[in-house]
């Protein structure tokens, strides 16, 4: 997953910092909550978490629409992603 995300923020070119915080977002996220999560959740769980690292750490943050299609492959909308988000 995090060889993912590397791939996905340096396509988009942001920050190193930007990768450090979506990694510990996820990390993060993971280690405080008992659920299992399938692929699809993780995956999910790696869109957002890069998401809400970019408008932290970037002055112009990953567009919500080009990362649920380029990063997302349309699979997730950007309503779910902002309901996750939350």
């Amino acid at each position: 997953m995090v060889d993912w995300m590397v791939e996905c923020l340096t396509v988009f070119k942001k920050r190193e910092e930007t990768f450090f915080l979506s990694a510990y977002l996820l990390d993060y996220y993971l280690s405080k909550t008992d659920r299992t999560h399938v692929n699809g959740d993780v995956h999910l769980l790696g869109m957002c978490s890069m998401f809400i690292a970019s408008k932290f750490c970037d002055i112009y943050f990953v567009n919500l629409f080009e990362l649920c299609d380029k990063i997302g492959h349309s699979s997730y909308g950007p309503k779910f992603v902002k309901k996750t988000e939350v």
